[in-house]
């Protein structure tokens, strides 16, 4: 990305963050938490109540930058409790409304996935500073910055987009995006790089205790064309 460009924000009106807040508050009575199995066949359709001002805001503009900031979340920072130790150690009713958030929010750009081997196949992943892992390049590290990288780049049906849900940053440490829209590319480069038709696989990174603001919850949405 340019340095001139920034990533586009949409920021909610009060009325249509309210009205969300009580569809994730009626989804948090009735399942509990975003890992209870009967959610799963459900979220796509409770995701489609969303005001039109949130789905509009979800749209991706084609030929833009690929990504923007969804603003306007009110996220209490007493209430999701301390930061966990790991991401294991992360109190699922605590953070329920906002894991579920996330996993609605997955069902509006595509079709949310997760990998078997990494925190259970969670379908909302937590990502969490942890002891022991400060200077290591994954999303456990606190005192190195993470080298530019493309999220599953291991795997060939790695996700179409990225969700990131900003719950915890006391020290205001930014995120740094790219965009392969900005590089000059020939169409032997272009090829492969093409999205597929409908859809895309959507992977969640639901409980980022170390992006976005303290009361202000934010979600991340980054489209990686693979």
């Amino acid at each position: 990305m340019s340095p001139a460009q920034s990533p586009v924000t949409q920021e909610l009106p009060p009325t249509t963050a309210a009205a969300t807040a009580d569809i994730l508050a009626a989804a948090t009575d009735a399942y509990g938490a975003v890992d209870n199995p009967d959610l799963i066949p459900d979220a796509a359709d409770i995701a489609k109540t969303f005001p039109a001002e949130l789905l509009s805001a979800c749209e991706m503009e084609r030929g833009g930058i690929g990504f923007r900031v969804i603003a306007g979340f009110h996220l209490d920072d007493q209430a999701i409790g301390p930061t966990p130790a790991r991401w294991k150690d992360a109190d699922p009713h605590r953070t329920a409304d906002w894991d579920i958030l996330m996993l609605l929010l997955a069902h509006v750009f595509g079709k949310p996935f997760g990998w078997s081997g990494q925190q259970d196949g969670r379908l909302v992943n937590n990502i969490v500073p942890s002891r022991g892992h400060e200077r290591e390049q994954t999303g456990a590290s606190s005192t190195v910055l993470l080298e530019p990288h493309t999220e599953d780049a291991f795997h060939p049906g790695r996700c179409h987009y990225l969700l990131l849900g900003g719950m915890r940053n006391h020290d205001d440490i930014g995120t740094t995006l790219s965009s392969v829209r900005e590089v000059d590319l020939g169409p032997v480069d272009l090829a492969p790089l093409s999205p597929s038709e409908g859809g895309g696989f959507v992977r969640v990174w639901g409980g980022v205790f170390a992006v976005g603001r303290a009361g202000d919850a934010s979600a991340v949405v980054g489209v990686a064309p693979v």
